[in-house]
Protein backbone atom coordinates (compact mmCIF):
# COMPACT_ATOMS: atom_id res chain seq x y z
CA UNK A 1 0.00 0.00 0.00
CA UNK A 2 1.15 3.47 -0.80
CA UNK A 3 0.60 6.38 1.47
CA UNK A 4 -1.23 9.19 -0.30
CA UNK A 5 0.50 12.54 -0.09
CA UNK A 6 -1.84 15.30 1.01
CA UNK A 7 -1.26 18.70 -0.52
CA UNK A 8 -2.88 21.58 1.35
CA UNK A 9 -5.18 23.74 -0.74
CA UNK A 10 -4.91 27.47 -0.31
CA UNK A 11 -8.24 29.19 0.12
CA UNK A 12 -8.12 32.84 -0.93
CA UNK A 13 -11.75 33.85 -0.33
CA UNK A 14 -12.45 36.04 2.68
CA UNK A 15 -15.47 38.23 3.57
CA UNK A 16 -18.07 38.46 0.81
CA UNK A 17 -16.49 40.10 -2.22
CA UNK A 18 -12.94 39.82 -0.83
CA UNK A 19 -9.96 37.95 -2.23
CA UNK A 20 -6.72 37.45 -0.27
CA UNK A 21 -3.65 39.10 -1.80
CA UNK A 22 -0.92 36.82 -0.45
CA UNK A 23 1.91 39.25 -1.25
CA UNK A 24 0.52 42.01 0.96
CA UNK A 25 -1.64 39.97 3.34
CA UNK A 26 -4.51 42.36 2.57
CA UNK A 27 -7.96 41.46 1.29
CA UNK A 28 -8.88 42.91 -2.10
CA UNK A 29 -12.39 44.45 -2.41
CA UNK A 30 -12.78 45.66 -6.03
CA UNK A 31 -12.35 49.35 -5.05
CA UNK A 32 -9.88 49.17 -2.14
CA UNK A 33 -7.96 46.90 0.24
CA UNK A 34 -9.06 45.68 3.69
CA UNK A 35 -6.52 44.99 6.46
CA UNK A 36 -7.80 42.09 8.61
CA UNK A 37 -5.30 42.85 11.40
CA UNK A 38 -6.85 46.24 12.14
CA UNK A 39 -10.36 45.53 10.79
CA UNK A 40 -10.32 48.57 8.51
CA UNK A 41 -9.78 49.51 4.88
CA UNK A 42 -6.36 50.92 4.00
CA UNK A 43 -7.75 53.68 1.74
CA UNK A 44 -10.62 56.11 2.40
CA UNK A 45 -14.02 55.33 0.95
CA UNK A 46 -14.00 56.45 -2.72
CA UNK A 47 -17.64 57.58 -2.47
CA UNK A 48 -16.81 59.85 0.45
CA UNK A 49 -19.31 60.41 3.23
CA UNK A 50 -22.13 58.68 1.32
CA UNK A 51 -20.65 55.43 2.66
CA UNK A 52 -20.78 56.65 6.26
CA UNK A 53 -18.88 58.97 8.58
CA UNK A 54 -15.90 56.63 9.08
CA UNK A 55 -14.15 56.52 5.70
CA UNK A 56 -12.06 53.44 6.64
CA UNK A 57 -14.73 51.28 8.34
CA UNK A 58 -15.61 47.89 6.80
CA UNK A 59 -19.12 47.53 8.21
CA UNK A 60 -20.89 48.27 11.46
CA UNK A 61 -21.01 44.59 12.46
CA UNK A 62 -19.36 42.08 10.15
CA UNK A 63 -21.61 39.26 11.38
CA UNK A 64 -24.72 40.85 9.89
CA UNK A 65 -23.37 43.54 7.53
CA UNK A 66 -21.43 43.16 4.28
CA UNK A 67 -19.50 45.51 1.99
CA UNK A 68 -18.58 43.39 -1.05
CA UNK A 69 -17.28 46.26 -3.20
CA UNK A 70 -15.63 48.27 -0.45
CA UNK A 71 -17.97 51.19 -1.11
CA UNK A 72 -20.80 51.14 1.42
CA UNK A 73 -21.87 48.58 4.01
CA UNK A 74 -25.27 46.93 3.78
CA UNK A 75 -27.07 44.45 5.99
CA UNK A 76 -27.74 40.96 4.72
CA UNK A 77 -31.24 40.29 3.35
CA UNK A 78 -32.07 38.10 6.37
CA UNK A 79 -31.76 41.13 8.69
CA UNK A 80 -34.64 43.04 7.05
CA UNK A 81 -38.24 42.59 8.20
CA UNK A 82 -40.72 41.01 5.82
CA UNK A 83 -44.31 42.09 5.24
CA UNK A 84 -46.59 39.08 4.82
CA UNK A 85 -50.02 40.69 4.57
CA UNK A 86 -51.62 43.61 2.78
CA UNK A 87 -51.06 44.88 -0.76
CA UNK A 88 -48.14 46.46 -2.60
CA UNK A 89 -47.96 47.86 -6.12
CA UNK A 90 -45.68 47.58 -9.12
CA UNK A 91 -45.58 49.43 -12.41
CA UNK A 92 -44.98 46.61 -14.86
CA UNK A 93 -42.81 46.83 -17.94
CA UNK A 94 -44.36 46.28 -21.38
CA UNK A 95 -42.56 42.92 -21.67
CA UNK A 96 -43.91 41.54 -18.37
CA UNK A 97 -46.72 38.98 -18.69
CA UNK A 98 -48.59 38.81 -15.39
CA UNK A 99 -50.38 35.58 -16.35
CA UNK A 100 -46.97 33.87 -15.99
CA UNK A 101 -46.02 35.70 -12.78
CA UNK A 102 -43.32 38.31 -12.28
CA UNK A 103 -39.62 37.53 -12.39
CA UNK A 104 -36.43 39.47 -11.70
CA UNK A 105 -34.56 40.68 -14.77
CA UNK A 106 -31.27 39.06 -13.78
CA UNK A 107 -31.47 36.38 -11.06
CA UNK A 108 -27.74 35.64 -11.49
CA UNK A 109 -26.62 39.22 -10.76
CA UNK A 110 -26.52 38.91 -6.97
CA UNK A 111 -26.46 42.34 -5.34
CA UNK A 112 -26.80 43.72 -1.85
CA UNK A 113 -30.10 45.40 -1.09
CA UNK A 114 -28.41 48.84 -1.19
CA UNK A 115 -26.68 47.91 -4.46
CA UNK A 116 -30.03 47.07 -6.04
CA UNK A 117 -31.63 50.30 -4.81
CA UNK A 118 -28.83 52.58 -6.01
CA UNK A 119 -28.27 50.96 -9.42
CA UNK A 120 -31.96 50.57 -10.30
CA UNK A 121 -32.75 49.32 -13.79
CA UNK A 122 -29.27 50.24 -15.09
CA UNK A 123 -27.92 47.00 -13.65
CA UNK A 124 -30.78 44.53 -13.05
CA UNK A 125 -30.41 42.21 -10.05
CA UNK A 126 -32.06 39.23 -8.38
CA UNK A 127 -34.67 41.50 -6.76
CA UNK A 128 -38.08 42.73 -7.95
CA UNK A 129 -39.09 46.20 -6.70
CA UNK A 130 -42.55 47.35 -5.67
CA UNK A 131 -44.04 50.14 -3.55
CA UNK A 132 -46.31 50.23 -0.50
CA UNK A 133 -47.88 53.46 -1.78
CA UNK A 134 -50.36 53.33 -4.69
CA UNK A 135 -49.93 57.07 -5.38
CA UNK A 136 -46.21 56.53 -6.03
CA UNK A 137 -47.04 53.74 -8.50
CA UNK A 138 -49.56 56.05 -10.18
CA UNK A 139 -46.89 58.74 -10.61
CA UNK A 140 -44.48 56.23 -12.21
CA UNK A 141 -47.25 54.89 -14.45
CA UNK A 142 -48.14 58.39 -15.65
CA UNK A 143 -44.47 59.06 -16.52
CA UNK A 144 -43.90 55.77 -18.35
CA UNK A 145 -47.36 54.98 -19.75
CA UNK A 146 -47.09 51.50 -18.20
CA UNK A 147 -49.72 49.67 -16.16
CA UNK A 148 -49.99 49.03 -12.42
CA UNK A 149 -50.51 45.70 -10.69
CA UNK A 150 -51.56 45.05 -7.11
CA UNK A 151 -49.66 42.25 -5.35
CA UNK A 152 -51.39 40.39 -2.50
CA UNK A 153 -48.66 39.59 0.03
CA UNK A 154 -50.77 36.93 1.77
CA UNK A 155 -50.38 34.78 -1.36
CA UNK A 156 -46.57 34.94 -1.36
CA UNK A 157 -44.80 32.55 1.02
CA UNK A 158 -41.81 34.80 1.75
CA UNK A 159 -43.70 38.09 1.68
CA UNK A 160 -41.89 41.29 0.71
CA UNK A 161 -38.63 42.64 2.13
CA UNK A 162 -39.48 45.97 3.78
CA UNK A 163 -36.57 48.28 3.03
CA UNK A 164 -38.41 51.58 3.55
CA UNK A 165 -39.50 51.04 7.17
CA UNK A 166 -37.48 52.78 9.88
CA UNK A 167 -35.53 49.57 10.51
CA UNK A 168 -35.08 48.92 6.79
CA UNK A 169 -33.72 52.40 6.16
CA UNK A 170 -31.26 52.01 9.06
CA UNK A 171 -30.07 48.68 7.67
CA UNK A 172 -29.40 50.14 4.22
CA UNK A 173 -26.47 52.03 5.76
CA UNK A 174 -26.02 54.25 2.70
CA UNK A 175 -27.60 57.73 2.68
CA UNK A 176 -28.23 57.69 -1.07
CA UNK A 177 -29.95 54.27 -0.89
CA UNK A 178 -32.00 55.43 2.11
CA UNK A 179 -33.25 58.49 0.25
CA UNK A 180 -34.26 56.45 -2.81
CA UNK A 181 -35.96 53.67 -0.80
CA UNK A 182 -37.86 56.12 1.42
CA UNK A 183 -38.98 58.25 -1.53
CA UNK A 184 -40.37 55.18 -3.28
CA UNK A 185 -41.80 53.46 -0.14
CA UNK A 186 -39.92 50.52 -1.61
CA UNK A 187 -40.25 46.82 -0.89
CA UNK A 188 -38.37 44.01 -2.62
CA UNK A 189 -39.09 40.44 -3.61
CA UNK A 190 -36.23 37.95 -3.75
CA UNK A 191 -38.25 35.23 -5.47
CA UNK A 192 -40.66 35.14 -8.42
CA UNK A 193 -44.14 36.53 -7.73
CA UNK A 194 -46.82 33.94 -8.59
CA UNK A 195 -49.59 34.88 -11.01
CA UNK A 196 -52.35 34.20 -8.44
CA UNK A 197 -50.95 37.01 -6.23
CA UNK A 198 -51.14 39.62 -9.02
CA UNK A 199 -54.11 41.72 -10.09
CA UNK A 200 -54.04 44.36 -12.84
CA UNK A 201 -55.58 47.56 -11.48
CA UNK A 202 -55.17 49.97 -14.41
Amino acid sequence: MHEIEHIPIQQNLRYQGQYLDRETGLHYNTFRYYDPDIGRFTQPDPIGLLGGLNLYQYAFNSLIWIDPLGLAPCAKVSEFDRIKSGKVYRVIRQDENISSGLFSLNPNNIKTVAGHVTSGSRSPSQFISATKDLSIAEKWASKTGNRIVEIDLSKISGGAIDISSTKGLDLLGNQFARRLAKGSSEVLFDAPIPANAIKLIN
